[in-house]
Parts: C-alpha cells; sequence; structure tokens
C-alpha cells in the first residue's frame, strides 16, 4: 500500500511533481516497480507555463488531466486532452513531452501519470479514450476505458454515489491490480484508501470495493 502523506514530493520552477511510485527518485527501496507498472506521478503545473516530461524508451505513458484540459506535444505532433479524457502515449525512443494548460485559468493544471513497461503485444500508436461517465446507469459500477484492447494492460473507471459496493471479475490474462482513487475514499480489499494513495494486489480473480464517501471516482489498472 502506498500512502499519499508518504509520497515523494519535488518543487521545482515550472511545477510540482508528486510521486506514488517513482523508484528511480525514492530514498527508500521498497518504492520499486510493480512488474510492468514503473511510475505513478501527480503533476502539477503553473499558469501560462510549460512542464517538460522526460519519456523514457519502450515504455507507455498514460496522462489523465484532473483539473484543466492540456495540450500535449511530441515533436511536431499535439493532441488535446480535456476532462474526462486520457491518453496512452508509445514510446519506442526517448524524447522529451511539452504539457501545457488550455486557457487562461489562474489556477494552472493537474495531471495524473502512469508509466508502464511496454511489451511486444502493446500497439505503437497514440489512443485517446473518453472516460465511460456520462450517463446515470453506468455509476456505482467499474468500466472498461480500453475498449479497443490494444494494450497487455487494461483500465477501469467507476463513479460511485452513496456508499455503494461493487465487486469486479479481472480480465483473464491480468493478475496484478493498482487501485489509486482520484475522488472520495474507498474501501479495496478491506483495506481504506483516500486521495491520492495507492493499492497493489495480486492473484486475484475479483476486486470487491466500497465506497465510503457521498461520492467517489476511482481507477483500477489491471496487467
Amino acid at each position: 500500500m502506498y500512502i499519499a502523506d508518504q509520497r515523494n514530493e519535488v518543487d521545482f520552477e515550472d511545477g510540482l511533481l508528486r510521486s506514488t511510485l517513482n523508484y528511480e527518485d525514492y530514498y527508500s527501496s521498497h518504492k520499486e516497480a510493480i512488474g510492468k507498472l514503473l511510475y505513478v506521478n501527480e503533476w502539477h503545473g503553473i499558469a501560462k507555463r510549460k512542464l517538460t516530461v522526460s519519456a523514457s524508451a519502450d515504455t507507455i505513458m498514460i496522462i489523465l488531466p484532473l483539473l484543466n484540459a492540456i495540450e500535449i506535444q511530441i515533436g511536431d505532433q499535439s493532441y488535446l486532452v480535456g476532462l474526462g479524457e486520457l491518453i496512452v502515449i508509445p514510446i519506442r525512443q526517448s524524447f522529451p513531452i511539452c504539457i501545457h494548460q488550455i486557457g487562461n485559468f489562474e489556477e494552472g493544471f493537474i495531471f495524473q501519470q502512469f508509466v508502464f513497461q511496454a511489451t511486444s503485444n502493446d500497439t505503437d500508436a497514440v489512443h485517446k479514450y473518453s472516460l465511460p461517465l456520462g450517463q446515470f446507469e453506468q455509476k456505482n459500477k467499474m468500466l472498461p476505458i480500453l475498449m479497443d484492447n490494444k494494450f497487455s494492460f487494461q483500465l477501469f473507471i467507476g463513479a460511485f454515489y452513496g456508499k455503494e459496493e461493487t465487486n469486479m471479475l479481472l480480465p483473464e490474462n491480468c493478475n496484478k491490480l493498482f487501485a489509486y482513487p482520484l475522488n472520495g475514499s474507498f474501501e479495496v480489499e478491506e483495506r481504506l484508501l483516500f486521495f491520492g494513495d495507492g493499492l497493489f494486489l495480486s492473484d486475484l480473480e475479483v476486486v470487491e470495493m466500497e465506497c465510503l464517501s457521498i461520492n467517489g471516482l476511482i481507477l483500477l489498472i489491471a496487467f
């Protein structure tokens, strides 16, 4: 389990980095990669400034805006990613990624970053997905995000209203799970998680969870 209050925090000129899982920058030896999952970072950018994020070769980067829409610049290509969307970026060669907010909001921008080790089963194309949270009947359960199944992992998201319980069957080819609340508090397999906490579990077929807040949003990564 990875507690938000124990995250490594780096304050620099163009923003703030909070690392839940970032084995290269931690002083504690237990902060290491979990199989293919290498990094779990929360980036805070300053209004009207660009953040430069390093991209390592043979990895896959997932970026999910948490506050304000962002534009991602990769070489001569740019991608707009709004709230309620995420982007999956396969990276075969190392290069910098520049990110800035869209619009003149004084509070700046925040996005969540997950980085996986790429495998031969993963596509090389950039994909953008809308989070499946637009209708009431999609609440209080976990929903898959990567519907086209072009990657060797799967993401699930759930929006909960009230103290609701749910069980989710993991994909057959996945035996590892990383749970990460984006809002509110949850109990996942009898572990209490608040916003920014992370939980790694393995060798599960079904994951049991309960929202403990008036409303909550949780992301599950199966791999």
